[in-house]
């Protein structure tokens, strides 16, 4: 699996109100998962209940399954790493705005109407809230940089369980 890049810095307001380094060091909140039987890791760098400039560090209590409930106003940035898959991850959608960096490797981002688009190191997707899944059905892991920021929605957000059909896997 590919080794995450995990040094934060952090700065804002001091105690004595000056602006200055608040963190400087190695994270140590790292989730692995297993996706379709794959190595799948989350790396959590900042997770922040409302928006303000509020310094505490939430990250230590931030899991990937809480993403799919964010409040609006309330941001999360983490990387990930997935590595191969033989399917799908599974149909899911957040109720957020989210802005997807690939790092390296590729992936394949599959949407509910069956529109689809392959992402390469470099590329941005700037999700909208929408039903859709991602495939690595590439030899090396794909690392993506992601901010996620909770947006007022009447979408129903969380992951649908349903069978694949062939014609949903590219």
């Amino acid at each position: 699996m590919t080794e995450l890049a995990r040094r934060r810095v952090v700065s804002g307001k001091t105690a004595n109100g000056a602006w200055g380094i608040l963190a400087d060091g190695r994270v140590e909140s790292v989730e692995r998962h297993e996706v379709q039987g794959s190595d799948f890791d989350v790396v959590h760098f900042w997770d922040a209940g409302e928006l303000s400039l509020e310094t505490t560090d939430r990250s230590p209590d931030a899991n990937l399954s809480q993403i799919f409930a964010l409040a609006p106003g309330s941001s999360r940035f983490f990387v990930e790493s997935m590595a191969a898959t033989a399917a799908p991850t599974g149909w899911h959608r957040t109720n957020t705005i989210d802005y997807e960096y690939i790092v390296s490797g590729r992936i394949d981002l599959l949407m509910e109407d069956g529109s689809s688009t392959t992402l390469e190191a470099g590329d941005v997707n700037v999700q909208l809230g929408g039903m859709h899944q991602w495939w690595n059905r590439y030899e090396e892991p794909c690392v993506l940089a992601i901010i996620m920021v909770g947006v007022p929605s009447d979408e129903e957000a969380g992951v649908l369980i349903t069978p694949l059909d062939e014609a949903q896997r590219l």
